[in-house]
């Protein structure tokens, strides 16, 4: 199982800032996080994602080890 870690606005979206979820690879992570939480699904897809500290711009078909740590990284606003 996936241990996704939350920043930012998705701590309070999903209430927590941690979970554990049973996925094989980023896009079943995404979908079963998204039956949890709708109004993050289109959140989720565009941030960029770090797996066990690698961060992937376009991880939607990155495999996800037993043991993989996800984090969720939001945009960086310009200012």
């Amino acid at each position: 199982m996936a241990r996704v870690v939350f920043t930012g606005d998705l701590i309070r979206q999903f209430g927590t800032n941690e979970l554990t979820v049973p996925a094989r690879s980023v896009k079943e992570l995404i979908q079963a996080l998204s039956q949890q939480c709708p109004d993050a699904a289109d959140n989720l897809m565009e941030m960029a994602i770090s797996i066990d500290g690698e961060i992937h711009q376009q991880a939607f078909l990155e495999k996800l080890s037993e043991e993989a740590e996800v984090c969720f990284i939001p945009p960086i606003g310009a200012g």
